[in-house]
């Protein structure tokens, strides 16, 4: 496949959204101020999926939630063969095109490129996100496309139940390389012109700033909100006054040290923890990976002192190890731990140090362990296996009934902990 290189300068790329987006902006006599999409939590992967409708009250599709991808990406032919979306693919050189920022065109419709029944040539490509996710080393690309969007907003401050995006940029890609029925695609949370807080943010002149809150459930769900929509959390609680806030630069946060029930955590090279002039080290946060992955040395140090808190002589407790459960190592009896409402399965707590102790991200037992049966409960930490920059990556089981707050024009996130020490939750 062939490929040209485009060059496009920030204040045309602004021109282009402008261009793209102003239409929508004066179909509505009053822009909604906030959005709110559900999140529910699939049983088999345990990852969380919001939706959107290629028209109001159509079945929707579901997108796989990612807080660092950089576009929506859907499945072309599949959702259109079932009549849930239709489209319109970009020629290379399009506003389109110039918008997404991508300098791959294809020339042809070679069979690594698409399907050939469904291949255009001269459009525009961008690189899938389930590369990295679920396809190891095979390498997928996706057409820039165009569509009309709605969004069922659950925002009750709101008349409006559907909100229609025309032309939303995103991009489309063969159904041979996604996880067989499970989702339909990716909602991309990250911070690019193309990802979804960016192109609702220009639509209805929201600030780039969006909430998060991860249902524990499989059987009720969890909220995203966009804007200045009302945070559909218990009225009695104000929330948002308990956030603590930390960069949050290009995904990454910074970490001072780790605690266990108070106890710094050693034995491993600190600054692992602290992100190294190339960009490496330090804290992410994925909802594309289930539980929170740490680096081989921190791993080792981690588990170590959780397990001497839990069980040791000093702990008193007579918890029993047991045998491992994949993919998890440390595993116990759930015989003599106890369980609050508050604060789940009664084991040491565990804290991440980010700026200094009062800007502390703590992890209880209802996010720390993993409830593999009656009988049996594991720590839900992995080590890290593959090569990306970061030292711990925090998953999708550890900021469940927790809120998050990202807001990309500052580079800040507010994070509470655990709601249940609050007497509420994500679910709704």
């Amino acid at each position: 496949m062939a490929s040209i290189t485009y060059t496009y300068s920030l204040p045309s790329l602004l021109f282009v959204f402008v261009s793209l987006h102003y239409a929508s902006i004066a179909a509505y006599s009053i822009p909604p101020k906030g959005i709110i999409l559900r999140v529910a939590k699939h049983n088999s992967t345990l990852l969380h999926y919001t939706q959107i409708h290629r028209e109001a009250g159509y079945s929707p599709l579901d997108l796989l939630v990612d807080l660092t991808y950089k576009s929506v990406y859907v499945e072309c032919a599949r959702t259109y063969n079932r009549n849930l979306l239709t489209f319109n693919i970009s020629r290379c050189g399009s506003p389109e095109c110039q918008f997404a920022n991508v300098d791959l065109c294809s020339e042809d419709c070679g069979p690594h490129v698409f399907r050939t029944e469904h291949c255009i040539k001269y459009s525009c490509f961008s690189a899938s996100p389930f590369h990295d996710l679920y396809l190891g080393n095979t390498f997928l690309l996706g057409w820039i496309t165009e569509a009309n969007f709605y969004f069922q907003s659950h925002d009750k401050s709101s008349s409006q139940k559907f909100v229609e995006i025309p032309r939303f940029i995103f991009t489309c890609a063969d159904d041979d390389y996604f996880p067989g029925g499970i989702v339909d695609g990716v909602a991309g949370l990250g911070k690019s012109p193309e990802a979804l807080p960016s192109q609702l943010a220009q639509t209805f002149n929201f600030s780039r700033k969006f909430s998060l809150c991860l249902s524990s459930s499989t059987k009720s769900k969890g909220w995203i909100s966009f804007g200045d929509a009302k945070i559909p959390l218990n009225p009695k609680v104000n929330v948002t006054k308990y956030l603590k806030y930390t960069p949050f630069a290009n995904s990454i946060i910074g970490v001072t040290s780790i605690e266990v029930n108070g106890k710094t955590v050693d034995g491993f090279n600190q600054e692992l923890l602290s992100i190294n002039d190339s960009g490496f080290g330090g804290m992410t946060i994925s909802t594309t990976k289930p539980y929170t992955i740490m680096e081989e040395s921190i791993y080792k140090n981690v588990t170590a002192l959780f397990m001497k808190e839990l069980t040791g002589n000093r702990a008193k407790k007579n918890v029993t190890r047991v045998a491992s459960v994949e993919p998890f190592e440390f595993c116990y009896s759930s015989k003599n731990i106890k369980t609050k409402k508050n604060l789940g399965p009664v084991v040491p707590q565990i804290d991440l140090v980010l700026q200094n102790k009062n800007i502390s991200w703590t992890i209880s037992g209802a996010n720390s362990m993993v409830k593999i049966d009656k009988q049996v409960m594991c720590l839900g930490f992995v080590r890290k296996t593959d090569g990306n920059n970061w030292s711990i990556e925090i998953g999708a089981h550890q900021i469940e009934d927790n809120l998050l707050q990202f807001d990309q024009d500052s580079s800040q996130l507010g994070f509470s902990s655990s709601l249940l020490a609050l007497n509420t939750a994500c679910a709704k």
